[in-house]
């Protein structure tokens, strides 16, 4: 193996491990807050229920204790759950991961293609010196290490022609992730979205009820449904759907466009100098999506808007 192979074969290998650990912890984080939006209906359901049973069994009757018992213990596991999965710490951890992942996979395919600082005799000790920067600035939180078979999974061929590196890594970015994950993701906020529309007719229809029928005390599930309606905007919001649909399209339709314009241009242009500024224009605009991604959940904190990224 040449020493330009093994420099890109261990690059690759920090980018597939990267990506498995950022993978690891975005299930972490999912599971949270999922966990987080079941049981806070569950919890917010079973407190409203209690009171309701006490009114109409009284007292004396061990129901509404069991029920609100459980309505306790339900909302102490949702405390627990946001301490420990949802801490500000395992988002970062994510962050930094997948930002380490997208960095070592752009500067494999940089590598690949020639491109500035891979374009000279030296190569391969570059992108050597490249592995260890970003070791050094992901110290505190290294890659997973991932069986042979996974390590090179995927990894493009080096030299890689300019048509390789438009399929495996501009095609595959627009049409395998951005321009399906958009859809997807609009569909879903969509699916929220009409939920919460609905919780809010039924409050609505509850409010009615009560006004005409005061002893129903049809009241408190107004709050319960308030509550519901509440952890089901949190949950979405902590997903991001709306924002990363269109970080995604934006970003989809950048790379198409660039790639329009290499795909008109005579083929007499189209020489090494001009398939090396494609290819630093796309990692660019791929570069400058992970950068606004990773603004927008760190600014997320304190209540502005957010993007994300892909980490295959």
């Amino acid at each position: 193996m040449s020493e330009e192979d093994a420099a890109l074969k261990e690059m690759w290998a920090k980018y597939r491990g990267w990506s498995a650990r950022a993978r690891a912890v975005r299930k972490e984080i999912d599971d949270g807050r999922w966990w987080t939006l079941v049981l806070s209906i569950t919890g917010a359901i079973l407190a409203t229920l209690a009171t309701q049973i006490k009114l109409f069994y009284g007292e004396a009757s061990l129901a509404p204790q069991v029920i609100s018992g459980a309505g306790a213990i339900t909302m102490a596991i949702v405390a627990f759950i946001s301490r420990q999965l949802l801490d500000p710490s395992t988002e970062q951890r994510w962050i930094r991961s997948r930002s380490l992942a997208e960095s070592a996979k752009a500067e494999s395919f940089k590598y690949a293609t020639k491109v500035a600082p891979y374009d000279r005799g030296d190569a391969g000790s570059a992108l050597i010196g490249k592995i260890e920067d970003l070791l050094t600035s992901g110290a505190d939180i290294p890659a997973e290490d991932v069986a042979p078979e996974d390590a090179a999974k995927g990894m493009p061929r080096c030299p890689l022609p300019i048509a390789d590196y438009i399929k495996q890594r501009v095609e595959d970015q627009v049409y395998g992730y951005y321009r399906p994950k958009a859809a997807e993701y609009e569909k879903t906020a969509n699916y929220f979205s009409r939920a919460i529309q609905l919780f809010s007719l039924i409050a609505a229809i509850l409010g009615a009820i009560g006004t005409l029928y005061p002893k129903t005390g049809v009241e408190a599930w107004i709050a319960t449904i308030g509550t519901i309606t509440g952890a089901i905007g949190a949950y979405a919001l902590g997903h991001r759907y709306q924002q990363l649909a269109a970080s995604y399209r934006v970003t989809a339709d950048r790379l198409s466009l660039r790639l329009a314009r290499w795909q008109i241009q005579p083929e007499a242009a189209r020489n090494e100098a001009a398939e090396r500024t494609l290819v630093a224009d796309m990692e660019g605009l791929i570069a400058a999506e992970t950068q606004a991604w990773m603004a927008g959940f760190q600014s997320a904190r304190t209540g502005k808007s957010s993007g994300e990224n892909q980490t295959n």
